[in-house]
């Protein structure tokens, strides 16, 4: 995060305890807007964070399917899944059970527009309990349509006492871009 800049105070102390990354990974999607409320998918070179790139996604949604389709995972992301996901759909990716609630929320980020901050524990393919902060934010494509949704996933082993987490809408922070 951008230190000590009091026009972040707001929004930065709604992700109070967050992993560092998270914020560097916000501050170099801020970058790439270059004074819009949405960068452009492609003037965001997540690159520009090399240490984070494992933990990246991209969807893109398809309106003649009406789901998203995952356009890049990172290899954190593939082995928290269980394999490559490139190419199929969001409904595919996550399950009916929590369909609904996802695409809800994705349906906000771009309508708002929002960007998306959550964390919870979760049951792994691997069927081992994890533990996963979960950044989601628009692009736009040049038509300036926002139709996509870039990710950072950040996953660590958790407690095996914990049970998987069903999403409800309360347990994600979203902030408004113009506040960013």
């Amino acid at each position: 995060m951008t230190g000590g800049d009091s026009s972040n105070a707001d929004w930065a102390s709604r992700l109070a305890g967050t992993d560092p990354r998270v914020f560097t990974f916000i501050d170099a999607w801020r970058a790439a807007r270059r004074g819009k409320p949405v960068p452009f998918r492609q003037d965001f070179d997540p690159t520009v964070v090399p240490g984070l790139l494992g933990s990246v996604w991209l969807y893109r949604y398809e309106p003649e399917l009406g789901d998203f389709v995952c356009r890049l995972a990172g290899e954190a992301i593939k082995a928290a899944w269980g394999g490559n996901l490139t190419g199929r759909t969001l409904r595919e990716i996550i399950g009916e059970d929590d369909y609904a609630v996802v695409i809800e929320r994705w349906r906000r980020i771009m309508a708002g527009p929002l960007i998306q901050y959550g964390a919870a524990a979760e049951l792994g393919s691997d069927s081992q309990q994890r533990r996963v902060e979960r950044l989601v934010m628009p692009l736009a494509s040049e038509s300036g349509e926002i139709d996509h949704m870039l990710g950072l996933s950040l996953y660590a082993l958790s407690s095996p006492t914990l049970t998987r987490t069903i999403l409800v809408p309360g347990t994600t922070v979203q902030i408004p871009c113009a506040e960013l």
